[in-house]
């Protein structure tokens, strides 16, 4: 990683007492000399998404203009919006942030638990294990795989390599969905010897005389929609007041088209789940071959988030590797299904409003017809409002305390 290595970490030298294979793959990573850079780049990493530095951080965003209540493809939504504020010191008023890490406080607990040098454990829950160690591989394995630095020309065969080389790997199931026009791609994905993690298929969903389309990439367990952006289908300049946040690629129409579907993704499930998660703050992915960026929306609590866009990889093209901080932005979202923690309760009155915006009738509609497989008429216009900065922080996590194992961990040594 690009983080310089320093001291290697002291391995305890205490005799490994059980040969349980799973607990001995997090020992041994811990012990070999050639994890230390990525133990170290890992520990950096998570102190900034722990603490919202270098922009991982989320916006809390109120919709200010929608044109969710007639059909409406994804492609042609219309979902203005802007930040929150809250009054500030002199009579001001700050954009409301929050860490990425305070949204995701079991994820950042499984790792920091075992990053911890004293006394490091992982967690009992096998769901968590099975995460944790699917990001460690990937760490050790593919950071600089070289199928994933390289660009390719196709649009199509980006979306198809991505998703192969990295959003499978860090999923909590490999088998991945692509958009049904992606069938030619995914069979010539890198080299014949490569496997192929998913299938072409219907990836559309959306909400009856409401928003609707198709995403480019499900998730095995379809709990997670990927879009796939391309820079130079996205050339509207727009005008935001904080520069991390300017960036054309994640504005105007992609961005409205972004928001709306994760308004609708959150909704779905929703419905497939009968309200039985332990929260719906549910994630939408979009990716491409620099970026990622990622939104939330709550339908129980109507809360709307958005995540500044980081950079995919540390250096230019002819030399580089996929950047840890994106890496674990993205296992955590990929796994938020057990690692996500909602927005704390503090925090939970800043609303976006789309529930009012809709007025009751359409929100009843949007709770109780949003489905799978759904295609209808497309209709509706393109336009884009942001407003915002970053000057306000809450819930950065207490990270002294996540670290320390509990009756629900397994130490190591």
């Amino acid at each position: 990683m690009a983080e310089s290595a320093g001291e290697a970490i002291e391995v305890p030298t205490k005799r490994i007492k059980f040969e349980d294979a799973e607990k001995l793959f997090f020992q041994n990573f811990l012990y070999r000399r050639e994890n230390q850079r990525t133990l170290l780049s890992l520990r950096n990493n998570a102190t900034e998404v722990a603490r919202g530095l270098s922009d991982m951080t989320v916006t809390f965003l109120n919709v200010k203009t929608e044109n969710a209540c007639g059909s409406t493809s994804f492609t042609n939504a219309t979902c203005e919006v802007a930040s929150i504020l809250e009054p500030a010191d002199g009579g001001n008023k700050e954009t409301i942030v929050l860490p990425l890490g305070a949204l995701f406080k079991d994820g950042m607990q499984t790792i920091l638990q075992f990053l911890n040098k004293n006394n490091p454990s992982i967690p009992q829950d096998v769901a968590k294990r099975r995460a944790l160690k699917d990001l460690l591989t990937f760490l050790h394995i593919s950071s600089g795989d070289l199928w994933l630095c390289e660009i390719p020309e196709s649009g199509k065969r980006l979306t198809a390599r991505l998703a192969q080389h990295l959003i499978a790997p860090l999923a909590p199931e490999k088998n991945i969905l692509f958009n049904s026009t992606y069938i030619n791609d995914i069979e010539n994905c890198c080299d014949s010897v490569h496997p192929i993690y998913g299938e072409a298929g219907d990836t559309s969903f959306g909400c009856v005389d409401g928003w609707h389309g198709e995403v480019d990439i499900l998730t095995a367990d379809r709990s997670v929609a990927v879009s796939v952006l391309d820079e130079k289908d996205d050339e509207i300049p727009t005008t935001v007041s904080d520069s991390s946040l300017d960036n054309s690629l994640f504005m105007d129409r992609l961005r409205q088209q972004m928001l709306s579907e994760t308004i609708v993704f959150s909704f779905l499930l929703f419905n497939e789940t009968g309200g039985s998660l332990k929260n719906y703050l549910v994630p939408t992915v979009g990716i491409s071959t620099e970026k990622l960026k990622i939104f939330f929306y709550d339908c129980v609590e109507d809360i709307l988030l958005e995540a500044c866009p980081t950079n995919l990889f540390y250096t230019a093209p002819s030399d580089r590797q996929i950047h840890t901080r994106a890496v674990l932005m993205l296992w955590l979202t990929l796994n938020y299904e057990i690692f996500c923690t909602g927005v704390p309760d503090v925090l939970k009155r800043n609303k976006s409003d789309f529930f009012r915006k809709i007025g009751h009738e359409v929100h009843e509609r949007y709770r109780n017809n949003v489905s799978r497989n759904f295609h209808g008429k497309p209709k509706g216009s393109m336009n884009d409002v942001y407003t915002g900065g970053q000057n306000a922080n809450h819930g950065i996590l207490n990270e002294a305390e996540l670290e320390k194992p509990t009756n629900k961990s397994i130490t190591l040594f």
